[in-house]
């Protein structure tokens, strides 16, 4: 069972403490600079916060002599143009 709370909520609190950030370091036009590095920052935390949940659901197996992933989650992957649908 895929867990979106969990990343919904991770992902929400660092772009909540980013957008705090940004009104509070950022006062005129010439802080380009200083808006940049928290946006960067931001992303950058918000993929690292998901990083240990991730180790936690991929595994590794062997199966004959080769290393190969084994998922707890299975994807089944459908091409957006074969649900009927146009772009």
């Amino acid at each position: 069972m895929e867990k979106f709370k969990l990343t919904v909520v991770r992902n929400t609190l660092v772009k909540i403490v980013t957008t705090v950030s940004i009104f509070v370091f950022v006062k005129n036009k010439s802080d380009v600079g200083i808006y940049t590095i928290i946006m960067v920052f931001g992303i950058i935390v918000s993929q690292v916060v998901l990083w240990p949940y991730l180790y936690k659901e991929i595994h590794f197996v062997k199966r004959n002599g080769k290393s190969e992933k084994s998922y707890k989650t299975k994807f089944i992957f459908v091409p957006y143009s074969y649900c009927g649908k146009s772009i």
